[in-house]
């Protein structure tokens, strides 16, 4: 018999990052285009038959956090970064091309985080994207002013100023980093192979049929601040993450794990 787990909390979290809209144009092709004569493969043409719009990057994040029930506040870039897929919806939602708009963005304003009593979150998350917003200048100032646990993911290549913090981030990030922090807590999501943590590698939880991969590092990010928070514990943080972030590949588009699903994920493992 299971033994019984202590019901889940909910947390206050300070998110900041970069973030985005996705929009998914999905069609078929049937036919091909030929105005660049004399080229003779021609173009592809997508016939689009619907399409789709999903908050991306951080507030991906927020709305993984916001699925768990917990109280967030957010702040993020005000211009709008617009990523725009195709999907040929008769090769499997196969996504054949992506074009981004506005895909750099002004630093978030010193002055914001003045303004705010840090103290009273139990965590900070900065989903940081790159494109932008968060600064060095930034991430010193939270790093010297909030004494409780800051979760990272960053596709910065130098990570140096992260100290004290839990880093994640994908494989191919952890290849192109140039420097890392000093002191730090590192896990690796590594695709299909699950992930690692301390020379650890965890093996990632079963999906019979992988749908879309988009949003996947985004939920295992959020589960994972979630359940390190409720138990304390790396290992167990990073099952339940994994067997969330597998529930959202049988889905198109990002896709949130409900509160349920993650307290029945919590028993399974008790």
């Amino acid at each position: 018999m299971k033994k019984d787990t202590q019901q889940l909390k909910s947390y206050k979290v300070l998110l900041i990052g970069d973030s985005c809209e996705d929009v998914y144009s999905y069609g078929s092709i049937n036919r091909k285009a030929f105005e660049d004569r004399p080229v003779s493969s021609g173009v592809s043409i997508l016939n689009v038959s619907h399409i789709v719009e999903k908050p991306g990057m951080a507030k991906n994040v927020l709305k993984n956090l916001s699925a768990l029930g917990h109280d967030i506040d957010f702040i993020t870039n005000p211009e709008i970064i617009r990523k725009e897929r195709f999907v040929d919806t008769d090769k499997n939602n196969k996504s054949i091309l992506r074009v981004d708009y506005n895909d750099n963005v002004k630093p978030m304003v010193l002055s914001e985080l003045s303004n705010i009593d840090l103290s009273v979150y139990d965590c900070i998350v900065i989903s940081d994207y790159d494109k932008g917003f968060i600064s060095e200048q930034i991430i010193s100032t939270i790093i010297s002013s909030y004494d409780g646990k800051i979760f990272v993911d960053s596709k910065k290549k130098n990570l140096k100023k992260y100290e004290n913090c839990i880093i994640k981030i994908n494989e191919y990030e952890n290849e192109r980093v140039e420097e890392f922090p000093d002191n730090y807590e590192l896990v690796i999501t590594l695709g299909s192979r699950g992930a690692r943590w301390n020379n650890k590698n965890f093996k990632p939880a079963i999906c019979e049929k992988v749908i879309d991969i988009c949003g996947a590092g985004d939920t295992f990010f959020a589960s994972f601040i979630i359940c390190y928070l409720h138990t304390n514990d790396f290992s167990t943080a990073i099952k339940i993450a994994n067997q969330c972030a597998a529930s959202v590949l049988k889905h198109i588009g990002n896709h949130y794990v409900s509160i349920t699903e993650f307290n029945l994920m919590l028993e399974s493992i008790a």
